[in-house]
């Protein structure tokens, strides 16, 4: 992994990335989606939401920047809030894209397309990604052993029914759901870039009745988080 360049941390929204602030002694002026500022050796972005905002941010932050490391950081809605509930915090090591491929009568296949999203250390990348997060995270100088690790599912259309869940589960067994992890993640692979990514549970994956969702726990887990790492020094190093 690069030792040298700044830390990129990014977030789809300026809501999530002022709150991964919030117990720091960071200013983040206001970021619309696709600006960026620089903080010494650290660049605070905002990519907006969805796979293709993240991936048109990824490519240009990497390029511009060329920098030691991505944390990536934001909310997520939980498969099993028994498991991943909600304000809780994970770190995610693998990413699943479930809209890439053939759809037939039984769902999206990638394998069927015959066309990879490019190669990995040799192998092809169809609709998953599996990398060490905890190694990268200590490349980065984070020690995230006690941050429970997740399986996350990328989405340009957010799961809205308890029917299309249990699909998703059935098809894929993710953790949680977001809409920029796996575009950000291949970039950074592709480019042999650290990669971290930190999700806060914000709802119940398919319930779209806000009275089950709790934002200020999610948005309170990811201030937590980031203050750990600024208390460790993480946003002064260059």
């Amino acid at each position: 992994m690069p030792s040298r360049g700044p830390l990129l941390l990014l977030a789809a929204t300026p809501m999530e990335l002022a709150a991964f602030l919030r117990h720091t002694t960071l200013h983040v002026p206001p970021l619309a989606p696709g600006d960026s500022c620089a903080h010494g050796g650290l660049v605070l972005a905002v990519s907006g939401v969805g796979p293709v905002n993240a991936a048109l941010a990824a490519g240009l932050l990497l390029e511009r920047h060329a920098p030691r490391g991505v944390i990536l950081t934001g909310i997520a809605g939980s498969f099993d809030t028994s498991r991943h509930p909600l304000g809780c915090i994970r770190l995610i090591a693998e990413e699943i894209w479930p809209e890439y491929g053939i759809a037939g009568a039984r769902g999206v296949h990638a394998r069927a397309l015959k066309f990879p999203q490019g190669e990995i250390d040799g192998e092809p990348v169809w609709d998953r990604l599996v990398w060490d997060a905890t190694a990268d995270a200590r490349a980065l100088g984070l020690d995230l052993s006690n941050i429970p690790t997740a399986r996350g599912l990328t989405v340009a259309g957010v799961t809205g029914t308890p029917r299309r869940a249990a699909a998703m589960v059935r098809r894929f067994t993710p953790d949680l759901e977001h809409m920029e992890g796996f575009p950000v993640a291949l970039a950074c692979r592709r480019a042999g870039v650290a990669f971290v990514q930190l999700r806060s549970v914000s709802n119940p994956v398919g319930v779209r009745d806000k009275r089950a969702w709790d934002i200020p726990a999610a948005l309170a887990a990811l201030a937590d988080t980031g203050r750990g790492m600024g208390e460790k020094g993480i946003f002064l190093g260059g």
